[in-house]
């Protein structure tokens, strides 16, 4: 990963409560070391709809598009992006981001971004804001 880590914008909630759970080992191994990556550099990140630096190591990943729910998920991404007022490929420090989620997204707007997400069981993130 360069100094431009790419991440979809629905990746922003999900970072915040991966607990370890993947798709596959290899996707979860991979998930853990750019989420650390993210926490421990601060990198700028390009904030993105659709594959990012994450989904290159998901078994659902096809030709370089997500076979399993594309849809779906882009549609998050999108979501995410105009709630957070930016547009695709925005550049922006991890932690910038961070705070932005934080101070655009409601409670109500994260349950209904994850409501049909098959992770949200496991997912701290979603959890705190569901009590």
């Amino acid at each position: 990963m360069g100094s431009n880590i790419r991440i979809r914008a629905h990746h922003l909630l999900c970072i915040q409560g991966y607990q370890g759970y993947g798709y596959s080992s290899g996707f979860a191994d991979g998930f853990g070391m750019t989420r650390d990556t993210l926490y421990g550099n601060d990198p700028i990140i390009r904030i993105i709809e659709g594959v990012d630096d994450i989904c290159s190591v998901c078994p659902n990943l096809h030709e370089g598009q997500c076979s399993e729910y594309s849809g779906k998920v882009l549609l998050m991404d999108r979501t995410i992006l105009g709630l957070l007022g930016i547009s695709n490929g925005t550049t922006m420090r991890f932690k910038e981001a961070l705070d932005l989620v934080r101070s655009h997204l409601t409670e109500k707007d994260i349950k209904e971004i994850c409501n049909g997400c098959r992770w949200k069981g496991v997912c701290l993130f979603y959890q705190d804001r569901a009590l």
